[in-house]
């Protein structure tokens, strides 16, 4: 295992697409486009698919957009969360993301790893249930706001 990045989310990062470090394109395969679909696992097992994108022209500016979003809304991310993004040495072409939130223990900072939602599990985006997963979680939300 090895790890490509660790970053704390921003509120970009939360509400619209996680920028990824430029130095990390190597580590991604695209076969000639500006676009490519990850397989990632959480630290739950779940496997979540992530849309992984470049600029055409100018500064590539890497992002992971499709998908992104889904994995913030049920795992709860919220800016100032810490993420790692792994890639699998021993499976090509797979990768592993873990989630952290800074909590403060007996006066101290530290990292522990963030409970995700159990209820999701495998959904590949497009699928039904996806799209019941996603239903539910806006259910829920408006549920709140009421």
């Amino acid at each position: 295992m090895e790890m490509l990045f660790a970053k704390t989310l921003t509120e970009t990062d939360v509400q619209k697409r996680l920028s990824i470090p430029f130095t990390c394109l190597k580590d991604f395969e695209f076969h000639g486009s500006n676009s490519a679909q990850l397989r990632v696992e959480d630290q739950n097992g779940s496997i979540w698919s992530f849309a992984l994108s470049t600029r055409k022209n100018g500064h590539p500016k890497p992002i992971f957009s499709g998908g992104w979003r889904q994995f913030v809304r049920c795992g709860h991310l919220c800016e100032g969360d810490r993420v790692e993004f792994y890639k699998d040495t021993k499976e090509n072409g797979f990768y592993r993301i873990q989630v952290q939130r800074c909590i403060k223990l007996f006066g101290k900072k530290c990292w522990v790893a963030l409970p995700l939602d159990q209820r999701r599990v495998n959904f590949e985006e497009g699928t039904e249930a996806a799209a019941a997963a996603e239903a539910e979680a806006k259910e829920e939300e408006s549920k709140k706001n009421t």
